[in-house]
């Protein structure tokens, strides 16, 4: 998260020429998340916004992706090593699972800036249409997880599917999955990642348009 006057300079200075072949955005995906701590059983939102990015010169020339909100004066600055990758059918992309506000994530419109190595950039917009984060309900249900021997059992009184994060201690989400099931097994998880320690979270998706969740949970052996 940023001030206005780095926004103010990244509109003046960085995106200020045109380019002949810029990056493009080829698909946005976004949800917003409204997660309760397992430790302090305090709310926040968090923000996760993936694009399909992609480059005629190749997806290596990507270089840095904005997030702005300008009626908030905000915006994010994401780049190859602090953005997420993912994959979905065989496409690439990339992204944060975790971009917070300082009250909630901001509603309204956002613009979207990918720039590649030569300063080239595409833009997208987005508009974010949700009830605010003031307007939630303290005592509304949130899943959780519940260790029992070498399974996380899933407590929710929502509908399934479950989605199931997994974090490192850096940070950085590296496990991104949806179950059917009422319990899984994290080792199958973290095997493939060397036997990382991972924090654990569990959303479900609420109604009225967000993913409502709860965590960390630690990794256990």
């Amino acid at each position: 998260m940023k001030t206005w006057l780095l926004y103010i300079a990244l509109l003046t200075g960085i995106l200020g020429g045109c380019s002949a072949a810029p990056p493009r955005i080829d698909g946005v995906s976004w949800e917003v998340f409204r997660l309760r701590s397992s430790e302090t059983g305090n709310v926040r939102e968090e923000l996760s916004l993936f694009i399909r990015g992609d480059d005629d010169d190749g997806r290596a020339d990507l270089e840095e992706l904005y997030i702005v909100h300008p009626e908030s004066r905000l915006y994010w600055r994401l780049y190859p090593e602090t953005w997420e990758e993912r994959s979905r059918g065989g496409v690439s992309w990339i992204g944060s699972s975790w971009l917070s506000g300082t009250a909630g994530v901001p509603r309204g419109e956002y613009l979207l800036v990918l720039l590649d190595r030569a300063g080239e950039r595409s833009e997208e917009r987005i508009f974010i249409d949700l009830p605010s984060f003031q307007d939630y309900d303290a005592e509304e249900e949130y899943p959780a997880l519940l260790r029992r021997e070498k399974d996380f059992l899933i407590i929710a009184s929502s509908p399934r599917p479950y989605y199931i994060l997994g974090e490192d201690t850096e940070g950085q989400v590296r496990v991104s999955t949806e179950t059917d099931q009422e319990s899984f097994n994290p080792l199958e998880y973290t095997e493939a990642l060397g036997g990382m320690f991972v924090n654990w979270y569990v959303f479900v998706r609420d109604s009225r348009g967000w993913y409502a969740g709860s965590g960390p949970y630690s990794d256990f052996r």
